[in-house]
């Protein structure tokens, strides 16, 4: 009886097998800038979007069919990315369609996905215009649309001191749907906390000297600059600024500091220094798939090379497509869209979710260039101050921290744990002097902490962090900072 079970199971899993087989691979239709104004980010998705092939591929492929990208060329053209998608749809047959880059290309492209309801994840185009128009089928897999992009941005400005604070800002921004409403939230902000515009422009994408803008800028006096620039207009723009011997106190970009190889080589390495963006991803986040991503890409594309932002977008927004299949086990695209609209998805750029028009319910990413490197600045929880074992500035405000100061340090412990340090086990915090270094000496020498801070010096075990009088710490030996640890651990910990 069991060997004829047995033999029924296999022939039914040959069968299904079989019938995989005889389906074919799964299409997804994709129509990228590969050539012309947007040919930098279009690159990069296309890279995020065969890693994720790759990826998924090699682990059986999707509803247990492999994955077959077919891509095509829009050369920038919103012209030609509707007749690619109208293409890819109507006679190659696609069984799924994935977005491309940018609001000015996504705005037409969403529109035929659409009119032939077919779910519409797309990695870069968070314009007003994209959800204003009731559509269902659409889905930005980032985690916020471009008026809040800066949020985070104005939030670090306004927490600088008084006397820090730039009180005078200006705002070039290219003439595009997705830029122009990222500046304009960041103006009404900080127009309303003070700060006076003392100048604004909107230039054309096809803008190549940016001599002129650079020198009324300059001559407008404004200590802070925001710039709504997608590449090479943000590259330019630097360049104008060096020629002219004129450095802001604060300088913002939308996109273009986020293509990190690119943007450092452009410029230069030094020149980076100080650059705010806000930005949807970073290389060590501990989110859902993020080692795998960035290990798959190297595989790929280079030993030690870094995804760009748009690359991490791409495969985020596949991710999302592939959940929403997996979860309701077909291709019916009336069933995936309604699991997107009620279901929030783990990413490589974190959990995503979305109202009824699409947009996404989170927040950005506030990083800056740190020493020829990216570091996230905001939100503090996610940019730590510890990153692969080295201290990292940065700042603790009241409004960011728990009433209770044990979750607070278990939070902190949890962080850390998320960017992969090995074994960290202990933390501390401390005031800093005016280089910016902690109070703290290094380990083993004699510490002078004020009793304020003393009390909030605890191990890092979870476990231990009860009270300041945890019985399973060793009392203090002349000023050194010697720990016992907790019983659940039962070892010593300097």
């Amino acid at each position: 009886m069991f060997k004829r079970f047995a033999l029924w199971v296999t022939a039914v899993l040959l069968a299904a097998t079989g019938l995989a087989m005889a389906q074919g691979p799964i299409k997804i239709g994709i129509s990228l800038p590969l050539t012309g104004d947007f040919s930098q980010p279009g690159g990069a998705a296309q890279k995020g979007y065969k890693v994720w092939q790759k990826i998924v591929n090699d682990n059986g492929g999707l509803l247990g069919r492999q994955v077959d990208l077919v891509i095509r060329d829009d050369a920038s053209d919103q012209n030609t990315i509707v007749s690619d998608y109208q293409r890819l749809i109507t006679q190659d047959k696609v069984d799924l369609v994935l977005g491309t880059f940018s609001s000015l290309l996504n705005l037409p492209a969403s529109a035929v996905a659409e009119k032939y309801h077919m779910v519409y994840v797309e990695p870069a185009g968070g314009a007003p215009k994209m959800f204003e128009r009731g559509f269902q089928y659409l889905f930005f897999a980032q985690q916020a649309t471009a008026p809040h992009q800066g949020d985070q941005f104005v939030k670090w400005v306004l927490s600088l001191p008084a006397d820090q604070r730039p009180k005078t800002a200006a705002y070039p921004t290219q003439d595009d749907p997705f830029t122009k409403p990222v500046i304009e939230g960041i103006r009404q902000q900080l127009e309303a906390a003070g700060i006076k515009t003392v100048y604004q422009t909107t230039y054309p994408p096809d803008t190549s000297n940016f001599d002129t803008i650079a020198s009324a800028i300059k001559a407008s006096g404004a200590e802070l600059v925001a710039e709504g620039a997608v590449f090479q207009d943000g590259v330019s723009m630097i360049r104008s600024f060096q020629k002219l011997g004129y450095s802001p106190k604060v300088l913002f970009e939308t996109s273009a500091p986020s293509q990190s190889q690119e943007f450092s080589s452009a410029i230069g390495m030094a020149n980076t220094e100080g650059i705010f963006y806000t930005v949807s991803w970073n290389s060590q986040l501990g989110t859902h798939m993020n080692r795998q991503f960035v290990d798959t890409y190297q595989q790929m594309y280079g030993a030690g090379a870094i995804p760009a932002e748009d690359a991490a977008d791409a495969f985020a927004s596949a991710q999302v497509l592939q959940t929403a299949v997996k979860a309701v086990g077909s291709l019916d695209q009336t069933a995936i869209k309604d699991y997107l609209h009620s279901h929030t998805v783990p990413t490589i750029l974190g959990d995503l979710s979305w109202d009824k028009t699409g947009a996404p319910q989170s927040a950005f990413l506030l990083a800056q260039w740190q020493k020829g490197k990216a570091e996230i600045v905001l939100p503090r929880e996610v940019g730590l101050h510890l990153r692969g074992g080295q201290l990292h500035p940065g700042g603790l405000d009241r409004g960011d921290l728990e009433a209770d100061p044990i979750v607070q340090f278990q939070r902190w412990y949890q962080e850390t744990l998320s960017t992969r340090i090995p074994e960290p086990n202990a933390m501390s915090l401390a005031t800093v002097d005016s280089a910016g270094q902690p109070s703290l000496p290094p380990r083993g020498e004699p510490a002078d902490v004020p009793p304020a801070l003393d009390a909030m010096i605890m191990p890092a075990c979870p476990s231990a962090m009860r009270s300041e009088t945890n019985p399973s710490r060793t009392p203090r030996k002349n000023g050194e900072l010697t720990w016992g640890c907790c019983p659940t651990c039962r070892k010593d910990q300097p």
